[in-house]
């Protein structure tokens, strides 16, 4: 139970560092997750072994997707959340978008998402090309989103990419203030 705990606390202090987010494929997390899930690999991927090794497989997501639960980098939830908005952003910025995620709060039923877009890999994507001078009235790429949980899955009300205000403010999303803070 103490290597939970510890696992927990690295995980919570790498994702508040900025340091744990969707594409952290040599972190912590990737370790943990790689490592097969049970308390003994993961206290292992903690402290490494000079003998380990660590299978190639995929990692797989835990957690569940529901109206609750926190979008903690490595949950089920999270990947919910930023699949839902993938769509959206790729139809203007184009495909292999993976984010760099600042923020995702979940209130009951609804989410919001502040997250900055990249090419998979980590690759930037030149703002100029696709919004040309325009971009110098953005805030760069940022991505602000709000999605409502309903039928079972995460869907998009609205989002926009670099926004200078605060858009979900004006009270045609319908988000609660507990949520965004309005």
């Amino acid at each position: 139970m103490p290597d939970r705990l510890l696992i927990a606390v690295l995980l919570l202090t790498l994702a508040g560092c900025g340091q744990a987010d969707e594409r952290d494929e040599g972190g912590l997390r990737s370790a943990i997750e790689r490592s097969g899930r049970n308390e003994a690999a993961a206290s292992k991927a903690v402290a490494p072994a000079a003998a380990q090794t660590v299978p190639t497989e995929e990692p797989t997501v835990q957690g569940e997707v529901d109206a609750r639960s926190p979008a903690a980098p490595g949950t089920a939830q999270r990947r919910a959340i930023l699949d839902a908005l993938r769509p959206a952003v790729e139809a203007r910025l184009g495909p292999n978008v993976e984010f760099v995620v600042d923020r995702i709060s979940v209130a009951p039923g609804w989410a919001l998402v502040f997250a900055n877009p990249q090419r998979r890999g980590g690759a930037p994507i030149d703002g100029r090309a696709i919004f040309g001078d325009d971009i110098n009235n953005m805030d760069g790429l940022t991505v602000t989103a709000i999605l409502r949980f309903q039928g079972g899955r995460w869907n998009l009300v609205d989002h926009v990419i670099g926004a200078t205000d605060v858009w979900y403010c004006d009270g045609r999303v319908g988000a609660p203030s507990s949520l965004t803070g309005c």
